[in-house]
């Protein structure tokens, strides 16, 4: 049971919904296939073009290759050039641009703590499900390989609580 307000053509809010959770349960190939029917179906939904480039996202485990990167920020590119919403859904895209911008032109670490603190950002202006969920899993994605400490994992679970307290259904 997952939802998120879009500026999308009600026809592929339900479709849209769906990909959502495809991405929320790191299907991230059946995600970008749903993703990018939602864009074949309405080519202005700005937020399709977020979920695409976030499915080359995987922060636990395969860095994106250069192919990867490179279609990754293309699909920003053109959701960044469609959207019409200047807050939320501009703030999601440009949060994964941060991930993209200039494919490989900084070490993953580095976009890695660019996108948590876009994440952040947006997290601190539009709480909701979804900025939970996506700001913890940044954390998650920043936290460098023999950090001591849990700190940063509390910060991310305490999010992750929250959606669980207040939706137990969301993937």
């Amino acid at each position: 049971n997952v939802h998120m307000e879009t500026s999308c053509a009600g026809a592929v809010s339900a479709d849209f919904d769906r990909a959502l959770a495809l991405l929320h349960n790191f299907w991230y190939a059946r995600a970008l296939q749903a993703f990018e029917d939602v864009i074949r179906r309405d080519p202005r939904c700005g937020p399709a073009y977020w979920g695409a480039g976030m499915t080359y996202n995987h922060p636990f485990w395969d860095a994106p290759t250069a192919m990867d990167l490179a279609a990754a920020w293309g699909r920003v590119q053109e959701g960044l050039g469609v959207v019409a919403d200047t807050g939320r859904e501009r703030m999601y895209l440009e949060a994964t641009a941060a991930l993209y911008r200039g494919p490989g032109a900084a070490p993953k670490n580095a976009r890695d703590i660019a996108y948590r603190d876009a994440m952040r950002a947006l997290h601190q202006r539009y709480p909701d499900e979804n900025s939970n969920l996506f700001y913890g899993l940044a954390i998650l994605g920043a936290i460098r390989e023999g950090t001591r400490g849990f700190e940063q994992q509390a910060v991310a679970a305490a999010l992750f609580e929250q959606v669980y307290a207040a939706n137990p259904e969301h993937p």
